[in-house]
């Protein structure tokens, strides 16, 4: 088990919001085409 550094913190924080923002543009891709 290795430690969570400032580095390992940044990394999860990016994977978090690529996944978010990527949620949201799917989301915003199927509301066009449900309209």
């Amino acid at each position: 088990m290795w430690s969570f550094g400032p580095q390992a913190r940044i990394f999860l924080a990016f994977i978090e919001w690529t996944t978010v923002l990527a949620m949201h543009q799917y989301l915003v891709v199927l509301a066009c085409a449900v309209y």
